[in-house]
């Protein structure tokens, strides 16, 4: 491209100008200056005021042309044959800020990556020219009682930027093994966060590294292999008459107790990152919220929220955005609250709340959202839920951690399963006294089994049973020693 720029190289009579006359044309490449148009005919521009006649003549015009200089942005070369700055493109990096002219036949502004890199296109530097590259995944340690191990040999993708090293992060190589003897394979469960389990518990977190030395997160596995009421503060003193149930020990109640509050936990946060909410947002309590009455009452801002009146809809504001929900009154609940499950009938006093849909905060456009149906209140009876229902799902997932995490476990997320584990070999046992009567409940009921044989040291018999290749077989004449 070239700047075309046009002098008058005649001087002109005083009262008369220059006319109009057509741009100067040339089928070649335009010289620097020089190129002479001559007899562009002229007229007087006087009056009969100023001038008795009117004049007519000549004049030589003198077109000077000169070249445009192009500045090149960062990441942008000049194409042969344009005066269009354009993307650099893969393969090459524009640094910019150079100056260059139309030119007909080359490229300018772009230098080629090293021999075997090359970029994604628009790159403005050197060290954004990369290669391919894998990283091999890493060997886990192998599970304590296990044998015949073997890995695979995954890789993962990144790449070498000119002068770094490569990016790829390695991946843990899948594994495979049988378990010795005494053992069997188990799945490993959710990786648990050691601060949830000493929070939930109640165990001081320096108590918890001490039980868990070195470790971030942990497995039911180990949490149950550890975990007992001495441990514990938060359950210990609540369950007696339910502890007291037969075949209930204090340690499995409370074990499943822990288990199953965590597993909620680390399922909640899976919910919520999957739609763009940080886990740790888990306890934030909201700051706003609004309803609409299931029986067509006022709500609670309903306008401001752009509810529709009547239709138990209700909407949470949180410094992450805003979650949108239904209420529903069935006639059934589940055994609990604050738990999944499927609402039956829509006038009934049993209260129901799902989310429906996210704004992220600064943003117009609301995600739909699916989750399960949570049991939340009962009411005395379906006009009561009716009137607060809504009310109650917005007030609690601002306000309440076990019903907010239960919502968004809802979604149906789960969180990252630890590896298998092998888990020692157990047999319940019944134990009979000599007139068959089950005395179970007054002797320990599991026993764990290694590879070794062991022998029951009870005074009582043992009913026959076979467990992974152990038989055990009640003996002719009963023990002697124990007490009924």
């Amino acid at each position: 491209m070239t700047q075309k720029k046009i002098f008058l190289t005649s001087a002109i009579a005083m009262g008369f100008v220059a006319p109009a006359f057509a741009e100067p044309t040339n089928t070649g490449t335009f010289p620097s200056n020089g190129l002479m148009q001559a007899d562009y005919t002229y007229t007087n521009a006087a009056t009969a005021d100023n001038m008795d006649s009117v004049y007519e003549g000549t004049v030589n015009a003198v077109a000077q042309y000169e070249a445009i200089d192009y500045i090149l942005d960062a990441g942008k070369y000049l194409p042969k044959d344009s005066d269009i700055q354009t993307t650099c493109p893969a393969g090459y990096f524009c640094a910019g800020g150079e100056t260059f002219q139309y030119n007909e036949t080359d490229d300018q502004g772009l230098t080629s990556c090293p021999t075997n890199y090359t970029t994604d296109g628009g790159a403005s530097a050197q060290n954004q020219c990369y290669q391919t590259c894998s990283a091999s995944c890493t060997q886990p340690t192998a599970p304590a009682h296990s044998k015949d191990v073997t890995y695979g040999t995954e890789t993962a993708s990144g790449r070498t930027y000119y002068g770094s090293t490569c990016d790829a992060v390695a991946p843990t190589c899948s594994i495979s093994f049988d378990c010795v003897n005494g053992y069997h394979k188990v799945s490993g469960g959710i990786l648990y966060p050691l601060s949830d389990l000493a929070s939930v518990t109640g165990v001081n977190m320096s108590v918890a590294q001490q039980l868990f030395p070195g470790k971030t997160t942990v497995t039911e596995v180990e949490i149950k292999a550890v975990l007992t009421p001495q441990l514990v503060s938060m359950f210990i003193n609540n369950y007696e008459q339910i502890l007291s149930k037969k075949g209930i020990t204090h340690d499995q109640y409370i074990q499943t107790q822990v288990i199953n509050i965590l597993n909620v936990i680390v399922n909640a946060r899976a919910g919520m990152e999957s739609i763009g909410i940080s886990g740790d947002k888990l306890t934030e309590t909201g700051t706003d919220y609004g309803y609409s009455r299931l029986d067509g009452s006022e709500g609670s801002q309903e306008t401001n929220f752009g509810l529709t009146q009547g239709s138990g809809e209700w909407e949470t504001d949180f410094s992450y955005g805003i979650i949108k929900g239904q209420a529903l009154c069935a006639t059934n609940r589940t055994t609990g609250y604050n738990e999944i499950g499927i609402p039956e009938g829509t006038e009934g006093q049993y209260c129901w709340c799902k989310m429906t849909g996210y704004t992220p905060n600064g943003s117009s456009t609301m995600q739909n959202l699916s989750s399960s149906w949570v049991f939340n209140y009962w009411f005395d009876d379906a006009d009561a839920c009716s009137y607060e229902c809504a009310y109650i799902c917005a007030l609690d997932l601002r306000e309440n951690d076990y019903f907010r995490g239960a919502m968004f476990v809802g979604l149906g997320v789960t969180a990252t399963a630890a590896p298998a584990v092998c888990e020692a070999n157990t047999i319940t046992i019944n134990w009979f006294n000599a007139d068959e009567e089950d005395i179970s409940a007054n002797n320990a009921g599991t026993t764990t089994y290694g590879s070794d044989v062991r022998t029951p040291v009870k005074a009582e018999t043992i009913k026959g049973k076979t467990f992974k290749g152990w038989k055990f077989s009640k003996p002719e004449q009963t023990t002697t020693g124990g007490s009924n």
